[in-house]
């Protein structure tokens, strides 16, 4: 388990390879929670190799940070999403709470997340949408996922739907207020990172 302030590595998964890591903050590492802090600035760093895109590349390249205010990262070990929280603007609103479906686990330098493109984005007055689920398919197609993938997020993302027309989620509201202690600034991984 890691402590409050400690950074590690984000790694983005392709299937079980890394292709792209960032560094994280931890803010809170306990059994029923893991929550990590993502700084507007934080250095991304892409791994080398041929990878399922147009590109050949991961799709973020050739972007070479993280943008805005940063990301909170709610993840409860053995969920397969996570609540990721968005702020905007000058006085840093609220945006929205971002449901993000994904395998997660732990990694020997932090954390790993395949990402399974499907999301729920809640906004604050209580509507929720699902994102992305047009690329869906596409994933399976250049072999990112599998179709069995595709279907098990299209499962979770309806658990999810069902759960926020019920008016449930486990989340407290504060942390749509959470701040970031001023000493955590932009990031970047160490120079001797490994994937």
């Amino acid at each position: 388990m890691w402590s409050y302030g400690d950074v590690v590595a984000h790694r983005h998964l392709c299937g079980d390879r890394c292709w792209m890591g960032l560094p994280v903050y931890v803010a809170s590492d306990e059994p029923d929670l893991v929550v990590t802090y993502l700084p507007g600035g934080a250095a991304f760093r892409y791994v080398d190799g041929e990878w399922p895109t147009e590109t050949g590349r991961h799709p973020w390249h050739p972007g070479t940070e993280w943008g805005g205010h940063g990301v909170l990262m709610l993840q409860r070990p053995g969920d397969p999403y996570g609540v990721w929280v968005f702020w905007r603007g000058k006085a840093r609103e609220h945006r929205f709470w971002y449901l993000n479906i994904h395998d997660w686990s732990r990694a020997h330098d932090g954390f790993a997340i395949r990402d399974l493109e499907l999301d729920v984005v809640l906004r604050p007055d209580g509507t929720h949408a699902w994102k992305d689920d047009e690329y869906v398919d596409q994933r399976v197609a250049e072999g990112r996922f599998t179709a069995v993938d595709a279907a098990r997020a299209r499962e979770v993302g309806r658990d999810l739907t069902a759960m926020l027309d019920r008016g449930e989620w486990w989340w407290s509201d504060e942390w749509a207020s959470w701040t970031p202690p001023p000493e955590w600034g932009p990031l970047a991984l160490p120079e001797d990172w490994e994937p």
